[in-house]
């Protein structure tokens, strides 16, 4: 039987274990199980269903509201939660679903055929009400086969549809630290009659869908304007939309459907669009441009200013209807406020403990090594390098276990091989010295577990990731780091080029930075000179008019 699910069966399964926490369940219900599969596979949800609203209506129905007082203290024994007995059928006929199909792994829509089969729960009389019948999945069964079938051979399809707003009420999501301009900027920008989509302008790494998670907690959290109370965010990669609305409308793969879906169903005032990327994408996006003409459709939006600034060259229509929020690094301290906030996520997949210490030499050291990229996202970078560093270090046996280890590996072979060869003496002989290997391993790994090697990653972890990184000695970087810093130099320009000039308009000034640092002095003059010949014209032109 296939016991291989798809990443997004996966995740249903973690979604329903954590609802069925969450509302008391010493097991998981099916009932639980398709909350979970509507939540992972949104886009599969939309398709059977055509309205967010009735997803959301459905998974009412199958959970009702969790009762007062349950917190999450059970989530820590959320892996051992086993499946009730109708689960388990479920998940069996899914498994011979996937088989019939000639499929490699059980994906969601499997687990609805499942259900379906099983046929005697509550989850499955809410499907059938709801119009979902077997016909009709394994119809989209096949469709997905198709399209995986088309995708190999090159053609694109959208994979990822993601709910933000109801990611962050399954279970919370990340803290936004800051950028409280921005997220105000947003929701004004999202709250107006016209022009009311949002770009978000930065560059790669620094926190342009944290502050999105942020706008869809506040609206989880009833904490919103009126506007966008009930709104959900559908995120999506814009690289993945753009391929499906190129493609032809003839080709039989659905996925081109869901493109136009997810532009019907935003349209009636429900889910905004969250764009990921779309002006990192080199596609035509005509189509995007003819939909928001309408009005109708909402768009939060992000890019480079790299990609916006060469679409606004092209004259791109879509560029223009985009009002930008512009999002710029954090100073140093922002930066370590920032990444204290989020360590606990690699603290809780490295099983290690993060310091502040390291911290702040994270945010310092990459400031120095890794200049091309931004903060926050390289100096998480080096925390996860150092995280991973003091894991490995502590999870690799001592040598003289490993040496033992070796030894017993070694005894067990021989007696492989004396024990073909019906030699009984040999054989009793490499049994007695394995058990006393075994002893002597297992009082060694005693004294040493007693003395239990740290997990916490500190300053001198940092270090090491960038000597490693670099390929360069601890003490090389530790000498950079020595030298007296550049910072306040920098800070100091920052705000020479930044007085006068409205939050909304800095952008560039990171790309400035960049050149006066190259630049020569006969540069930077030849640079004045055009920006006032260039301001002479502009009042010149204005005042001809």
């Amino acid at each position: 039987m296939i016991e291989v699910y798809t990443s997004s069966a996966r995740k249903a399964l973690r979604i329903a274990r954590m609802e069925a926490i969450r509302h008391g369940y010493p097991a998981v219900e099916t009932e639980h199980f398709v909350a979970g599969l509507l939540h992972a596979d949104l886009a599969l949800a939309m398709l059977l269903f055509e309205s967010l609203l009735k997803v959301e209506a459905v998974r009412q129905s199958l959970l009702g509201n969790a009762p007062p007082g349950v917190e999450e203290r059970a989530v820590v024994a959320m892996q051992d939660l086993p499946l009730s007995r109708d689960c388990t059928r479920v998940v069996s006929y899914a498994a011979a679903e996937t088989e019939r199909l000639g499929e490699a792994s059980i994906s969601p829509v499997h687990l609805f055929l499942g259900v379906l089969r099983e046929g005697k729960s509550k989850a499955a009389s809410i499907l059938t009400d709801n119009g979902v019948t077997i016909p009709r999945l394994e119809e989209e069964a096949s469709s997905s086969a198709r399209a995986r079938s088309s995708e190999v051979k090159g053609l694109p399809q959208i994979t990822r549809v993601r709910d933000l707003v109801a990611e962050v009420r399954v279970q919370k999501g990340r803290k936004l630290v800051g950028r409280a301009r921005e997220l105000e900027q947003l929701i004004q920008i999202l709250c107006r009659r016209t022009r009311n989509n949002a770009l978000l302008l930065g560059e790669p790494g620094i926190g342009k869908e944290t502050l999105v998670h942020g706008l869809a907690s506040r609206i989880a959290e009833d904490d919103a304007p009126a506007d966008l109370q009930e709104r959900h965010i559908l995120m999506v990669e814009a690289s993945e939309l753009a391929l499906a609305l190129k493609r032809a409308p003839n080709v039989a793969s659905g996925e081109i459907s869901l493109a136009q879906r997810l532009f019907e169903i935003s349209q009636h005032g429900g889910p905004i669009l969250y764009l990921r990327g779309l002006f990192d994408v080199r596609h035509d996006l005509a189509p995007l441009a003819n939909y928001l003409k309408t009005g109708k459709l909402q768009i939060i939006a992000s890019g480079a200013p790299l990609g916006f600034r060469l679409a606004l060259e092209r004259n791109d229509e879509l560029a223009r209807s985009f009002e930008v929020v512009s999002i710029l690094p954090p100073d140093d301290e922002d930066a370590v406020e920032v990444i204290a906030a989020m360590k606990r996520e690699f603290e809780e997949f490295h099983s290690v403990t993060i310091s502040q210490e390291a911290v702040q030499t994270a945010v310092a050291a990459s400031g120095r090594f890794l200049r091309h990229r931004a903060l926050p996202d390289r100096a998480l970078d080096l925390i996860d390098d150092a995280a991973t560093l003091v894991k490995l270090r502590c999870d690799k046996l001592p040598p003289e276990l490993a040496a033992i280890q070796r030894q017993m590996r070694s005894l067990a072979r021989r007696q492989d091989r004396a024990s073909a060869d019906r030699k009984l003496d040999l054989v009793v002989q490499l049994l007695n010295e394995e058990r006393f290997q075994r002893q002597k391993f297992d009082a060694l790994k005693k004294e040493l577990d007693a003395h239990p090697r740290s997990r916490t990653v500190t300053a001198n972890d940092i270090l090491q990731a960038v000597a490693s990184r670099n390929a360069i000695s601890v003490e090389a970087v530790q000498d950079t780091l020595n030298r007296p810093p550049l910072a306040d130099v920098e800070s100091e320009v920052r705000a020479q080029l930044s007085a006068g000039i409205p939050p909304g308009r800095r952008d560039w000034i990171e790309g400035m930075m960049a050149y006066l640092a190259e630049c020569s002095p006969q540069d930077v003059v030849r640079l004045t000179d055009a920006i006032e010949d260039a301001k002479k014209k502009l009042d010149d032109k204005a005042s001809s008019l």
